[in-house]
């Protein structure tokens, strides 16, 4: 069977197809599966002129529809009986955003508390970090956790738990797990357990957790190379740093060079430990610094080598009139005391930034983000996790994908967007707002009257010269004062 026949989209659609036939005997279950994947590679390598580009797969599935719409077309044309409803629309979107929720909670104790975490520790298993994510799989080839820009993928045996722009799949072996969105979700040691209205419901027990993520052992520590360098900033205005495995901390100073600090250590992974090639590793390993125009570009590629993890941590000191524009990939990052404007794009880990007297901009795909002290207009976009915001001075302007938004003590206009999670905002201290805000199929809440028009609920608060608008899909709203 070919790559493509395995690839991890095709997998997931049959999967979900599988369960929608789940009335007809196996044997059909399994020759309509069969036949679809063979169709699916068949006009994705046709579309792609055989290159098997993964926009031409996408236009494949827009095609064929969803697993559940394209279950029913099988049945109607050979006379079958019909898939039956499984649940009510609203049962539905219950399951969507407990998953949500759930893959959220997973998102930041998983990746940040196991992965991205400056102590890393050997994992008797397999780990994989790349371009593309982030793979974990146990010694026994049982339980796999893989987190990529498709989304988040868990699995223990039968039981599988997947969330992407596709939609939320939600498998225990069984059947799915219903619960209201005031369920609490707890994730530790012992897995992953949901409380219904006081009930405890286990969704994933200890198994998937413990096979997978308590299999990361004592710190694995070989080898490690600590490097300074000071730079000149005679006509320069920018920093741009690009960071791939590491911790990066960027915090302006009154000064007039840059110093950066930069500490590489190499940890083993998957059962190798030889320090003599840790230390190879890092004699071929350095900080590139290069001056483009009037900005210094700094270049951190930590990687995966060979069963052994290439981790950087770097210090940079800088004048605080400077801008900052930072690209990273499986970091934790955190700018402080700075006048200029910032730009943060990062693909997996937590951000923090704190006293900025410029305008802010985050693009985040999974990691949970902190912001406080901002003078200027921020604006923030978090694909999977949390933002907390406090002291924003300029208007701000949020899309929060799968997590929660907190913010307080927001003094000019306010924009928040959440799909899936729940936006708590408090006005304390504003001097007056005008106010509307939805939940599609939440709650709409504040702690003075409201009005209703149409979908939304509005109000206007003294002078209402501040302009607040919330918005929520699957979550709810809720606004004091």
């Amino acid at each position: 069977m070919s790559d493509q026949h395995n690839h991890i989209k095709i997998k997931r659609y049959v999967a979900q197809l599988k369960k929608s036939l789940k009335h007809l005997p196996q044997v059909d279950r399994d020759d309509i599966c069969k036949e679809i994947v063979e169709h699916i590679v068949d006009k994705w390598g046709l579309d792609s002129n055989q290159t098997y580009d993964e926009n031409y797969l996408d236009d494949t599935f827009k095609r064929l529809g969803s697993p559940v719409d394209l279950a029913k077309k099988y049945c109607e044309q050979r006379n079958w009986p019909k898939p039956a409803p499984t649940h009510t629309v609203r049962n539905i979107l219950l399951i969507s955003l407990a998953s949500i929720l759930l893959l959220t909670a997973l998102a930041g104790y998983g990746i940040m508390h196991y992965i991205v975490n400056p102590v890393i520790g050997a994992i008797s298993g397999r780990i994989d970090i790349n371009d593309s994510g982030i793979y974990l799989e146990s010694s026994d080839g049982t339980s796999t956790l893989s987190i990529s820009e498709d989304g988040i993928y868990l699995k223990e045996g039968d039981e599988e738990i997947s969330v992407s722009d596709e939609g939320v799949s939600v498998k225990d072996g069984t059947d799915n797990v219903l619960l209201h969105s005031d369920g609490n979700v707890k994730i530790d040691d012992q897995g992953i357990n949901v409380n219904i209205n006081s009930d405890s419901t286990s969704l994933l027990e200890s198994t998937t957790i413990n096979s997978i993520l308590s299999q990361i052992n004592k710190k694995s520590f070989l080898a490690e190379k600590n490097m300074q360098q000071t730079y000149s900033t005679s006509n320069l205005s920018t920093l741009i740093v690009d960071g791939k495995l590491g911790r990066i901390n960027i915090k302006g100073e009154n000064r007039d060079d840059i110093l950066v600090d930069h500490a590489i250590h190499v940890y083993a992974l998957n059962g190798r430990n030889d320090t003599k090639h840790a230390m190879l590793l890092l004699d071929q390993h350095n900080l590139d610094a290069a001056i483009e125009s009037s900005k210094l570009h700094i270049t951190s590629d930590g990687k995966q080598d060979d069963g052994y993890l290439i981790w950087n941590y770097i210090q940079i000191k800088i004048p605080q009139q400077m801008h900052v524009e930072v690209d990273m990939k499986y970091n934790l990052t955190t700018i402080t005391n700075l006048h200029g404007n910032i730009a943060v794009e990062s693909k997996i880990g937590n951000i923090e930034l704190r006293d900025i007297d410029g305008s802010v901009t985050i693009d985040s795909s999974y990691g949970d983000m902190i912001i406080s002290n901002i003078k200027q207009n921020v604006t923030a976009d978090i694909r999977f996790g949390n933002m907390s915001v406090s002291n924003v001075f300029g208007d701000f302007v949020s899309e929060n994908k799968y997590g929660n938004i907190v913010a307080r003590q927001l003094h000019e206009n306010i924009t928040m967007t959440a799909k899936f999670g729940n936006i708590d905002l408090d006005m304390l201290g504003s001097k007056g707002f005008t106010l509307g805000m939805m939940s599609k199929m939440g709650k709409a809440t504040a702690s003075f009257p409201l009005s209703q028009h149409d979908n939304m609920s509005t109000a206007t608060i003294d002078n209402g010269k501040q302009q607040v608008k919330l918005s929520c899909k699957f979550g709810n709203v809720h606004i004091h004062k």
